[in-house]
């Protein structure tokens, strides 16, 4: 039976040229063999996610004044959106701390995140 998910069938979107998988890639990459298109396998939308490197470790931020401060390794946060140019995934999260307020919102490549562990 065939399957409605557009990775599992490897049709591009866009053109409807196959898709191949680019090994090596993180996260997860099908690129179109005819059109270049490409398709993440991406962390999910209002994930809390845990920094687990910095590959920049100063970076634009954004966050509540008196409390705001670069990101750092173990740091939790929420993906308010995923930012692609076709060729690059990049996140954008918030770390909240326990008064409210907002510690940082910043920009992180895939590689510098994971799914936070359940407690």
């Amino acid at each position: 039976m065939p399957s409605s998910n557009p990775i599992e069938t490897q049709i591009c979107p866009r053109c409807g040229g196959g898709l191949a998988v680019l090994f090596g890639a993180t996260p997860l990459t099908f690129e179109c063999v005819e059109c270049d298109f490409r398709v993440f396998d991406s962390l999910p939308d209002y994930a809390v996610v845990q920094v687990t490197q910095l590959n920049t470790p100063t970076r634009a931020i954004t966050g509540t004044p008196g409390s705001a401060r670069q990101p750092c390794v173990g740091d939790m946060g929420c993906i308010l959106m995923k930012l692609s140019d076709g060729k690059k995934l990049a996140y954008e999260v918030e770390c909240v701390l326990e008064d409210g307020s907002t510690a940082w919102v910043a920009t992180f490549e895939h590689s510098e995140l994971s799914i936070a562990a359940a407690t």
